[in-house]
């Protein structure tokens, strides 16, 4: 047995609800006793706002910065495992290379040589680039690590930093 259609004034406080409060459909159809696609229907049908024009609620800031830190963290961390990924592919081209070279007895063309300088220098740039996010995360964060899984962000982060620059240690020569 379906429901009885609502009334026009019913209808008419259905609108005022969805224009004014703002309120989602469904919680307008738990008031009113009907299914929601039933008032998006008529709202469609009729050519509703969905809620009043201006300016929004504003939202909690708290939420938002918390979000934002969190985001912002896991950027990190994948930024640093795909520099690692990266290194990891040139160091197994350039074994290849070497080998390679080895048997036939030649040298690396420079167009090589510069393609690898600028690759290292590009790491280098993203590495400094990152480590200033990070910097920028830690005063957000007040400096200290808010939980244990920020603490091991950051220690990983470390780890991650000493790795690549003992890594790039290992093809550029100390300066003399």
């Amino acid at each position: 047995m379906a429901k009885a259609a609502l009334t026009q004034e019913q209808w008419a406080e259905v609108r005022r609800l969805r224009y004014e409060l703002d309120l989602t459909t469904e919680t307008i159809a738990a008031r009113m006793g009907v299914h929601p696609r039933t008032i998006e229907r008529r709202a469609v049908s009729e050519g509703w706002l969905l809620r009043a024009p201006g300016p929004k609620k504003p939202k909690d800031p708290s939420a938002f910065e918390a979000f934002t830190v969190a985001a912002r963290r896991k950027l990190i961390q994948r930024l640093y495992k795909a520099m690692d990924t990266k290194l990891n592919l040139m160091e197994r081209r350039m074994k290849t290379q070497l080998t390679n070279l080895r048997k036939a007895g030649s040298d690396l063309p420079s167009a090589d040589h510069e393609r690898d300088a600028r690759a290292f220098g590009t790491i280098i740039k993203n590495i400094d680039q990152v480590k200033e996010m990070q910097a920028d995360l830690e005063r957000v964060a007040g400096g200290q690590p808010a939980t244990a899984a920020d603490a091991e962000l950051f220690a990983e982060a470390d780890r991650f930093r000493r790795e690549i620059a003992e890594r790039l240690a290992r093809f550029i020569p100390p300066a003399r």
